[in-house]
């Protein structure tokens, strides 16, 4: 008798050992499972991030390019005999762009004034300042 009880605490052991092992098993397998999501999560946003660098960079160059043109066009309007034909106009002021930020919009419009000194008798906007770009 004495042999069976053991014989049963034996195989209840066992059976405990096995059911822990088999919880520790699936504990780590989930552990695992997450670690995995979060690493792919993390490529995602690695990835993402890189093409919002790219597309910044590409906004960046075609802002530099736009600027350019722009203060070509401004060079041109300066130096063109239109200017200078009036009597008494001051052009003597930096060439820096200028930005204005449009009334009931939340963005800021980044625009060249041509002439900001009121020399073809049109004054600006009271919400334009003075930015210069490197």
């Amino acid at each position: 008798m004495q042999a069976v009880k053991e014989k049963l605490n034996d195989i209840i052991e066992i059976r405990k050992a096995k059911a822990d092992a088999k919880a520790e098993e699936k504990a780590e397998k989930d552990l695992a499972k997450v670690r995995l999501e979060i690493a792919h999560e993390i490529r995602l946003a690695k990835e993402a991030e890189a093409e919002m660098q790219f597309h910044a960079a590409k906004a960046e160059k075609l802002l530099g390019k736009e600027i350019e043109k722009i203060s070509e066009s401004h060079e041109q309007y300066l130096s063109s005999n239109h200017l200078n034909s009036g009597g008494g106009t001051n052009n003597n002021y930096d060439d820096s762009l200028l930005t204005c930020q449009t009334p009931g919009s939340s963005s800021a419009m980044n625009m060249a004034m041509i002439d900001p000194i009121n020399t073809i008798g049109i004054s600006p906007e009271p919400n334009y300042t003075r930015r210069k770009y490197n």
